[in-house]
């Protein structure tokens, strides 16, 4: 480009050479843009004629003009860096409130992982329970069918000593009516004699199944084989007291039997209340081991909940951390490039300062009488 300006300035009468002041003013002017825009448009004022005055309007104004448009930039710098400063301030608290939401939600989990685990041991502790119930009910039915069982033995076993003293009773009685004559007879000294009797008391005794009444019997056959025939009146009291030992035998079968009753109802009492017991023991159970299950099943849930949190939270924050790193590396960037063009207009202030300083010292001496040939000029 022509360092045109050149020619207003080098109009002064001076020991500095045209040549040399040209060469400054275009070394001044290279230096950069704005400085060759001002020597253009200070070059297309001094061609229109205008007053030497004017250039130094012309420097101002746009000193001014870098000047207005420093402060302007510089505000909005102080603008940005603001708004910088307050969105890092904000992504950081959203970090640090991530952070403790993360370490709260993890003490959550752990929490809430300890007490599944609690809540799976006490429900293996409510299936043993149960199990345990189970057994005791089945123990307890056994001992009621046993104690059932044991009673209708005796039962049996009373009915059927009772059918047999009542056999042997009415067998004695019948011999009494039989022989009764013959014991006429026999005390007569006639008829029949003791040993008769004593064989049809033996035939009795064979027909008993009762030890106790069998006993009874042949002892009393026993005794009537040793009788004489004086000995009728023995014979007949030993029939009575036959007949009265069997009926106290009988009386003592009867107690017996009583009191197996009264036991055998007592027991089963008793076992029927430690039966219901253990029955409603063993609905407890399985009434708690179902809500224990039922809580299991939202502890799980509840941790599910909680781990999709933290895996939300963990990416919030990680969106939050890449967020911050991108606004600190943008506004970095946005003041890396304030700073460039405050630079840049710095020099640019520089380049005025040297053209006016040029202007100055140029018009201080005045024009010269080849400013034609010096407009013409390289």
């Amino acid at each position: 480009m022509r360092v045109l300006f050149a020619l207003a300035v080098l109009a002064v009468a001076s020991a500095v050479t045209v040549e040399q002041t040209s060469s400054r003013l275009a070394a001044a002017a290279r230096s950069s843009p704005l400085g060759q825009n001002v020597l253009s448009e200070l070059t297309s004022k001094m061609n229109a004629g205008a007053p030497i005055d004017d250039l130094r309007a012309i420097i101002e104004e746009i000193r001014g003009r870098l000047t207005a448009a420093q402060g302007a930039d510089a505000a909005q710098d102080v603008a940005h860096q603001k708004q910088c400063d307050n969105d890092k301030a904000e992504l950081e608290a959203e970090i640090t409130r991530l952070t403790n939401q993360l370490e709260s939600l993890g003490n959550q989990e752990t929490n809430t992982v300890n007490q599944i685990s609690e809540t799976q041991s006490q429900i293996v502790n409510k299936a043993n329970q149960i199990q345990t119930d189970a057994q005791d009910i089945l123990d307890t039915n056994q001992r009621l069918v046993d104690a059932e069982a044991q009673f209708n033995d005796d039962k049996e076993l009373y009915n059927n000593r009772s059918r047999d003293t009542a056999a042997v009773e009415r067998a004695i009685e019948q011999i009494e009516t039989e022989l009764g004559g013959e014991l006429d007879s026999l005390e007569a000294g006639q008829g029949m004699e003791a040993k008769d009797f004593a064989g049809a008391l033996l035939q009795v005794a064979s027909q008993t199944h009762d030890d106790t009444a069998r006993s009874m019997v042949e002892l009393a056959a026993a005794a009537t084989q040793a009788l004489g025939a004086n000995d009728v009146t023995r014979l007949r009291a030993l029939f009575e007291q036959l007949k009265e030992e069997l009926r106290a035998y009988q009386g003592e079968l009867n107690t017996a039997m009583a009191q197996s009753q009264k036991d055998y109802e007592a027991l089963k009492s008793a076992e029927l209340g430690i039966l219901a017991s253990q029955q409603n023991s063993k609905t407890v159970h399985e009434s708690e081991k179902t809500q224990l299950t039922a809580r299991l099943g939202k502890e799980n849930d509840h941790l599910e909940a909680i781990r999709s949190e933290i895996q939300a939270t963990s990416t919030d924050k990680s969106q939050s951390i890449n967020v911050l790193q991108a606004t600190t590396t943008e506004c970095a960037n946005l003041h890396t490039s304030y700073e460039a063009r405050s630079s840049e207009r710095s020099a640019e202030q520089d380049t005025l300062d040297e053209i006016e300083a040029i202007i100055e010292e140029k018009l201080g001496t005045g024009r010269t009488s080849g400013a034609d040939e010096i407009i013409n000029g390289q």
